[in-house]
């Protein structure tokens, strides 16, 4: 029994080590869109920063942002800051029905509970400008995904400039090599 036991467990690890990994560890909905995004922060030049990646349902490039501000260098807020500027602009090309990815756990959870939590900070009106950007869409996800899955969004938050840059169709240079591979 022991000897069969042992060849069952065997015979899983093999299957699970043999097994390719999956890009997102979510389940996204086929016909949505999918956005990826991501904050940085600069301690030499005391600014945050921002990067969005928007892919159509079949996986292919279609859009990008990236820009920059001056502001506490927090990560949390980063990323809320992120996050309300990348609705605003899914929602400024008209995108309605949207997967959103982002490697920031407490975020996604924050976004996921309406902000059900009691924040008091100056966090609290960004998650609530978030929630209510959220009305635009007519159906949006949002994910959590690991910082490696999410490297061509960071890529793209870490070239960023002070002032807002969009590209449609062809992907900046400093993500594009990303894309193609």
């Amino acid at each position: 029994m022991v000897s069969s036991m042992e060849a069952q467990w065997s015979n899983k690890t093999i299957a699970e080590r043999g097994r390719t990994p999956q890009r997102h560890e979510v389940s996204l909905r086929a016909e949505a869109y999918r956005c990826f995004f991501d904050a940085a922060t600069s301690v030499s030049e005391e600014s945050i920063s921002f990067g969005c990646v928007l892919f159509d349902p079949g996986g292919a490039f279609v859009a990008a942002a990236n820009g920059g501000k001056l502001g506490p260098l927090d990560p949390l807020l980063a990323e809320a800051l992120a996050c309300m500027e990348t609705l605003s602009w899914l929602r400024n090309r008209g995108i309605r029905d949207v997967e959103i990815l982002s490697d920031c756990e407490v975020l996604v959870g924050a976004i996921k509970q309406g902000r059900a939590f009691e924040c008091y900070s100056y966090l609290g009106p960004i998650l609530d400008d978030c929630v209510e950007l959220l009305s635009s869409f007519t159906s949006i996800g949002f994910h959590f995904i690991r910082r490696n899955h999410n490297c061509i969004a960071h890529t793209l938050a870490r070239c960023a400039t002070p002032h807002f840059v969009s590209w449609s169709s062809t992907p900046p240079s400093c993500i594009a090599h990303l894309i193609s591979s």
